[in-house]
């Protein structure tokens, strides 16, 4: 009967585990809570993504070089992104990552439980074997 409580208790745990894990990522998906800042940029500067890049241009010859760059600054875009949104986003993809691996050792607790339970189950004597 002892083996049944604990394997019992060790399911229980790895449920409340899951549940709180799952409860936990719902609610940083949602927006309804905030991660974890593990990286916190301070510096008010953006970051500049832009199509700055120059290497093959450098081999061509002059007059198709011409051409290419005109193509280029007509099409060329540049995206400025804060960099606190950069920080944000880590610490969001962080925060998921940390709640999945507890959600899957949540799992794996209740799991363990379940193995308990049947080993358990098992190892009982029937009632007309003796022991």
């Amino acid at each position: 009967m002892n083996m049944f409580k604990v394997a019992i208790t060790v399911f229980l745990t790895g449920l409340l585990i899951m549940i709180f894990s799952a409860s936990q990522i719902v609610l940083g998906l949602t927006g309804n809570t905030s991660p974890i800042k593990i990286i916190n940029y301070e510096n008010k500067q953006s970051a500049d993504i832009s199509n700055s890049n120059n290497g093959i241009l450098d081999l061509l010859p002059q007059d198709l070089k011409e051409r290419f760059s005109e193509a280029r600054t007509a099409t060329q875009t540049t995206l400025n992104l804060p960099v606190n949104m950069i920080s944000d986003i880590l610490n969001y993809v962080i925060y998921y990552f940390l709640w999945q691996f507890m959600l899957t050792f949540g799992y794996k607790i209740a799991s363990l439980g379940i193995l308990l339970l049947n080993s358990s189950k098992n190892d009982k004597p029937k009632n007309n074997e003796t022991l």
